[in-house]
């Protein structure tokens, strides 16, 4: 295990010193990683910068979807109170349209007892009539009998 250690840390020094072939092998295969890795943080950079964005609108939506929420809660307790409102008109409706009804009967009720009056009124001016030519002919009579 220990000459391993040697081993590498002797390939190692033996890269670093810039002596033979592998020394610019790593040197590229470290700028490639370099670049990589500039790639990266820039792609990390950018998600970043996306998710701060993304976090905004999120903070946005959330505070829209809040107010949205708070106007839907008073819609539905005006909604609610509306149809509280309704059901007692209805009810006013409902006791209105009865004595509309009572009404009419009242109405048509008057109109029968009209024309009755207007019968007995006819009857009982005929009967005057009859009452009064009954007199005459009384009174006639009598001023016969007295004559006679």
């Amino acid at each position: 295990m220990g000459n391993g250690l040697l081993e590498k840390v002797g390939l190692t020094g033996y890269i670093l010193r810039g002596d033979g072939p592998l020394y610019g092998a790593a040197r590229e295969q470290i700028q490639s990683l370099q670049v990589e890795l500039h790639s990266a943080l820039e792609a990390l950079k950018k998600a970043n910068e996306k998710v701060a964005e993304t976090a905004g609108q999120t903070k946005s939506l959330e505070a829209e979807l809040s107010q949205t929420r708070k106007v839907l809660k008073v819609s539905d307790e005006r909604a609610a109170a509306l149809e509280v409102r309704c059901e007692g008109v209805l009810k006013q409706l409902s006791s209105m349209t009865e004595a509309l009804k009572e009404r009419d009967e009242a109405v048509s009720q008057k109109a029968e007892v009209q024309r009755q009056y207007e019968a007995l009124k006819a009857n009982f001016e005929e009967l005057q009539a009859q009452l009064e030519e009954a007199k005459a002919q009384k009174e006639a009579a009598l001023a016969r009998v007295e004559i006679n």
